[in-house]
């Protein structure tokens, strides 16, 4: 783990938890986005504030969400469990577990990977609702929903890239108590308790961004863009509602430099993840069951399926719809809250085969899985052997710029100087990482240290990488060049 991402987001989260944890204001934002006129909440900041409470000098805030994180998975385990049973459960489970694209997120401290956990969570309570028969415990029921709400008000305050599930799972609960309680008495309150919640939850948040906005504190988005989007764009947001089953745009971690791994991994499996064969079939599956589920809630058709088919078809309406509305660039955190789209649909598909079909689908699956695993391995194998990658989408691992400043420090140190200029330039490690280890390390107490992103004329030292190696992102150490 100490190969794992941390390149300018990163850092910058981590900051903002110990600046709060030594005296500083509770925060009610974070940062902005590219998009939006209003910043960011700030519950990526309270989650890391927890590892920065323990061990503020260690790498434990990584370890934390990769814990955290696979919860997600133990959460949509149980879900499928409840509607579907245990052995579709346990092939949805190797499907999420083995994903290249869930695997790279894992270990990667940012805000949207905590939607992973957050909306596992709620498909668990949302089976769990369904499940409740007649005489089910009110006090429980409640409790549920009370706990919808507190999730969903901490998914808002972590990002608004969230609305697409907040609006799907609203329109699921209504659903599902209109068919169980006729929006007599009790469903009205069930249903009034979810958003009151989620209302109190965000209501801090919506207030400091108002003000913020009033005293002119918010920088407006450089971008603006055209509603509806065309054919292209809707292939693209339809590529990327499966784009976690397999291999398949997993080489973007991998960028500039995604031939260097190919080389690594070798010409047969390089071939198996270029075609990406097992992974098209599995994601047309799932594509027909859920434009299937959606034909049958148009024909009125919803009490054939289950709650868990109901929220998928619907959650694929809604991203499709609106993501298509809103016309921003396509990107893989916009989909993050949505995480769990197809390997619902790889249970419905599992659920909804005939006996020989699904034989046929499990020898597909089960290539699909071999090859995401084999892939896995070797993108590990590839970033150890690296320490990370030379590209923003990963970078120098965590751990690899620990050692490299500390090497600086000690260097600087030994020359007597306390005071040193450091250009990054040539890598693609920034200053955030490098400043965020500049301030914990002992062997960097006390010196002055300034680092800068750009090249300069009058730099100390340079971090420069291997110049005999296209793939190697260890950072070394280089002097100060020339007279």
């Amino acid at each position: 783990l100490s190969y794992t991402p941390f390149v300018i987001d990163e850092p910058m989260f981590i900051e903002m938890s110990l600046n709060w944890i030594k005296g500083g204001p509770f925060p009610l934002t974070g940062m902005g986005g590219s998009s939006l006129p209003i910043p960011y909440g700030a519950g990526a900041i309270w989650f890391y504030a927890i590892p920065q409470a323990i061990a503020p000098d260690s790498l434990l805030f990584t370890y934390l969400h990769t814990t955290v994180f696979s919860l997600g998975f133990v959460f949509l385990f149980l879900a499928v469990r409840i509607v579907y049973g245990t052995p579709i459960a346990a092939w949805v489970f190797l499907f999420a577990t083995s994903s290249p694209y869930f695997f790279f997120f894992s270990r990667h401290p940012w805000d949207t990977t905590l939607f992973i956990p957050i909306t596992g969570a709620c498909l668990y309570l949302l089976a769990s609702l369904s499940a409740e028969g007649a005489g089910a415990s009110a006090r429980k029921t409640i409790f549920k929903y009370f706990l919808l709400g507190i999730l969903i008000g901490y998914a808002i305050n972590i990002q608004l890239a969230c609305g697409a599930f907040v609006l799907t799972l609203t329109i699921i609960l209504a659903l599902h108590l209109w068919s169980r309680e006729g929006f007599k008495s009790r469903g009205l309150l069930y249903f009034a308790l979810f958003p009151l919640t989620v209302a109190i939850a965000i209501a801090p948040y919506l207030w400091e961004s108002w003000r913020m906005i009033q005293e002119g504190r918010v920088i407006q988005p450089g971008k603006s863009f055209e509603r509806w989007g065309n054919l292209r764009h809707f292939w693209w947001n339809l590529m990327f509602s499966a784009v976690g089953i397999s291999v398949w745009k997993a080489k973007h971690f991998f960028e500039p430099g995604y031939e260097e791994f190919y080389r690594f991994a070798g010409a047969v499996p390089t071939f198996f993840f270029r075609l990406d064969l097992f992974g098209w079939v599995a994601k047309a599956a799932v594509w027909f069951f859920l434009f299937a589920g959606l034909l049958k809630i148009a024909r009125g058709k919803v009490k054939t399926l289950s709650i868990l088919e109901c929220f998928a078809c619907v959650g694929f309406a809604v991203i499709m719809l609106l993501f298509q509305y809103l016309n921003i660039p396509v990107a893989t955190h916009y989909f993050q809250s949505f995480w769990w789209l197809s390997f619902l649909g790889i249970a419905i598909a599992l659920a909804r085969l005939q006996e020989k079909g699904v034989k046929i689908f499990l020898g597909v699956a089960g290539a699909v899985v071999l090859v995401n695993i084999v892939f896995v391995a070797n993108a590990m194998s590839f970033l150890v052997a690296n320490g990370g990658t030379r590209g923003m989408h990963h970078g120098t691992g965590a751990g690899e710029v620990r050692a490299s400043v500390r090497s600086l420090c000690s260097v600087v140190r030994a020359s007597g100087k306390t005071q040193a200029k450091l250009d990054t330039s040539r890598v693609y490690t920034r200053p955030n990482p490098v400043n965020f280890f500049l301030r914990r390390l002992e062997e960097c107490s006390g010196l002055d240290i300034s680092v800068f992103g750009y090249a300069i004329n009058d730099a100390d030292y340079y971090f420069i990488y291997d110049p005999e190696s296209r793939s190697d992102a260890r950072l070394r150490l280089m002097p100060k060049e020339g007279p």
